[in-house]
């Protein structure tokens, strides 16, 4: 079938920072790299920015394939193609599909069936010259992506992904640099801030509200248990403790709280309701329409709290949002990023967001907003040596995660009574400070002191 080239003017510009981008990414193809990885913070505008050299390819006689992770994202990027001129079609689904389209958007899903079923890579899709991969953290790593990558490379094109978050959990065995062998980076956090394209953080942690050595670790994951994390966090004493620090730092603000579990977002929905705070659920099996209809509840202020599972990541650009709630814990610094920088987008009378932490994951992973290390080659990754505690019954030292102990026999815990109630140290929140916002008061100690010594004003302006 002939594919239709045809492009229309487009709706939109691009800012400065997406044609650098643009510009960087032509400059990298010239030096004959063929698989590259766009990096720039949420709320950027990536979509945008690999459509325009979408609309560039088409131009140019090529045929693309788009890959997304989330049905959710299909009409999202339709929608942004569209802005540009762009005749495109999707594939997801049982959705119709139109093989004369320039470019196709296709979920990992749709296309891993098809696989399975037997049908070859040419049938699903066609002719494809460039391979886009959004999310590319965790789409490059679904089943089939390998085939697919390889099927358009051999044909002389090109793999392209798109991510704002560019680390895996499974460091020793996974990470960006095995799918991609260049980099193309937007501004850092702190200079998007700087441009006016985002807002900036005001981080907020906690000593504890989680009994790090009780909580169990997924075999499947290697991240903490859902069902561990919800277990402490929906007891009475964190739940009310958790609304009375939102109700101190962020109340009045759109807030979106990022829990474990169903149930844990659904008993600090009640805990909210129950202060008279209005409060949504929002989880996996929501569907859109009820989405919107919560959105729309707090874009109007009828609603101030939207309790999720995480679901509020990829794809989501709700601008109003003024607060994140992140009552887990995890040791996947892309989970964390992509749930706890949704805060991030512009708004009109928005000046900041407020990211209130009960797991403390900006000690471990820092800012989202501050600046980032984005290095997709593998990471040294440093044994560890086995952690150790004392058994209060014999005082010898055994591993620190062990149930009994294995010299007198002794419970030590650690994988006990699931329902046995935990003494969580809940104390007040204090606002976190990134190193960049370190050196910068230690600059301006440093400073005003010497200033001082010199006699002169403390406040006078920097030369």
């Amino acid at each position: 079938m002939k594919v239709t080239t045809a492009i229309a003017p487009p709706k939109i510009e691009l800012r400065d920072y997406q044609k650098k981008m643009v510009g960087q990414t032509y400059e990298a193809i010239r030096d004959g790299h063929r698989r590259i990885l766009l990096i720039a913070l949420m709320g950027l505008g990536k979509s945008y920015t690999s459509a325009w050299m979408i609309r560039d390819a088409i131009a140019s006689g090529k045929r693309i394939l788009f890959m997304v992770p989330l049905k959710s994202l299909v009409d999202q990027m339709l929608s942004s193609l569209e802005d540009l001129g762009i005749h495109s079609t999707a594939l997801q689904g049982s959705r119709e599909v139109d093989y004369s389209a320039p470019c196709m958007v296709a979920t990992v899903q749709t296309i891993d069936s098809r696989i399975r079923r037997g049908q070859s890579l040419e049938s699903i899709v066609g002719a494809v010259d460039l391979l886009v991969a959004d999310e590319a953290h965790v789409t490059a790593f679904t089943g089939g992506f390998d085939d697919l990558a390889n099927w358009v490379l051999d044909r002389g094109g090109l793999s392209l992904g798109l991510t704002a978050t560019p680390w895996r959990l499974k460091k020793k065995t996974e990470w960006l640099g095995q799918k991609y062998d260049v980099t193309v980076e937007g501004p850092q956090p702190p200079e998007a801030v700087r441009l006016g394209a985002v807002v900036p953080c005001r981080g907020f942690t906690v000593r504890k509200i989680f009994d790090f050595d009780s909580l169990k670790i997924s075999r499947m994951t290697g991240d903490y248990s859902e069902r561990s994390l919800s277990q402490q966090a929906t007891q009475p004493e964190a739940l009310e403790y958790v609304v009375a620090e939102w109700k101190r730092l962020a109340e009045r603000r759109p807030t979106i709280m990022v829990g474990a579990t169903v149930e844990q977002a659904k008993l600090t929905a009640q805990e909210f309701e129950k202060h008279g705070i209005p409060a949504a659920v929002i989880v996996g099996s929501t569907s859109l329409a009820e989405r919107f209809a919560i959105f729309e509840q707090v874009k109007a202020g009828e609603v101030l709290v939207i309790c999720s599972v995480g679901c509020l990541t990829a794809g989501v650009d709700l601008k109003f949002i003024a607060c994140i709630l992140y009552v887990r814990a995890t040791k996947s610094q892309s989970l964390f990023f992509q749930t706890a920088g949704r805060g991030c987008r512009t708004y009109p009378g928005k000046h900041d967001f407020l990211l209130l932490d009960f797991g403390d994951n900006l000690k471990k992973h820092g800012s989202p907003m501050g600046w980032q290390v984005y290095d997709i080659s593998k990471p040294e990754v440093k044994e560890q040596t086995p952690l150790e505690k004392e058994c209060f019954n014999c005082g010898a030292l055994i591993p620190q995660f062990a149930s009994f102990c294995p010299e007198c026999g002794e419970a030590c815990g650690g994988d006990g009574d699931d329902d046995e109630d935990l003494d969580l140290e809940l104390t007040s929140l204090h606002e976190f400070i990134d190193k960049e916002a370190r050196d910068k008061l230690a600059f301006l100690r440093k400073r005003r002191r010497q200033t001082w010594l010199d006699r002169g004003a403390p406040d006078s302006p920097i030369a």
